[in-house]
């Protein structure tokens, strides 16, 4: 199903609205970071294993100490999140149940005792 005509004219004519506007009012890295971004969105919610392979991607090239104009956007942090709640909804779509194995407890556990542990050095306030 084609979609309707409306959407298509406003999608042309919003996208290089917001485009001028990011190229305006921020660098020109980031309005590209954004846009690709976006597109990297959208193949992560189509496939979340693109998801972590961009995840991995970043995770090995740190493009935020690499180039300042994106030092604060924690990228990585983005994708890891983005890729978490896609994989979530295609799980929750396809109706696929979650592997029961005796790791799971075992990573929830370690996960909790982390948490305890950075109680008293105080890195969680």
């Amino acid at each position: 199903m084609a979609p309707p005509l409306f959407l298509l004219v406003m999608l042309g004519v919003a996208v290089p609205l917001l485009i001028t506007l990011g190229l305006a009012m921020a660098s020109e890295l980031q309005v590209m970071a954004v846009a690709l971004g976006i597109l990297a969105l959208l193949a992560i919610f189509v496939n979340p294993f693109w998801g972590l392979v961009a995840f991995v991607g970043l995770l090995y090239t740190r493009p935020e100490e690499v180039l300042p104009a994106l030092a604060g956007m924690r990228l990585t942090l983005m994708v890891s999140v983005i890729t978490l709640v896609a994989f979530t909804f295609h799980s929750i779509i396809k109706r696929q149940s979650p592997v029961k194995t005796p790791i799971n407890y075992l990573m929830a556990g370690f996960a909790l005792i982390v948490m305890i542990s950075a109680i008293p050095t105080g890195i969680l306030s």
